[in-house]
């Protein structure tokens, strides 16, 4: 997150830069994070991870993005504050890499809800908040 916000800072502080070399630069920050430089290859996450949903709160959807260190099976489901499953977004077996799904409250009531992440032994919760 820390090396994504300096990129960001860096390309959008640039601003005496000719509109080619912009490009080149932004897609060499963009991407210079996620490729392996000797092999150049997308890297594998080395451990799992539930991220916290952007934005939160939200309304009506919201953007989950889980990590996997190695092939698992996968199950990204949303509880409500009762802990009632409200909405399964992933039940699957999932090979290691880095996810993202869209979780859409539009049939859902105002309030806090759990994003909770099981693969394999691994298990992380993550709370959200519905705002209409």
């Amino acid at each position: 997150m820390g090396q994504q916000f300096f990129n960001n800072f860096f390309y959008n502080s640039i601003t005496n830069l000719n509109p080619f070399f912009k490009i080149i630069l932004h897609y060499t920050l963009k991407f210079s994070c996620a490729t392996d430089t000797e092999n150049n290859v997308l890297s594998i996450p080395e451990t799992f991870m539930l991220q916290q949903n952007y934005p939160n709160p939200f309304n009506p959807a919201t953007k989950i993005v889980y990590r996997l260190a190695k092939n698992s099976p996968v199950e990204l489901a949303v509880y409500n504050a009762l802990g009632q499953k409200v909405a399964t977004l992933v039940d699957e077996r999932k090979q290691a890499g880095v996810y993202n799904v869209t979780f859409d409250g539009s049939g859902l009531p105002s309030g806090v809800y759990f994003c909770k992440l099981k693969a394999g032994a691994f298990e992380q919760t993550r709370k959200m908040l519905l705002l209409r």
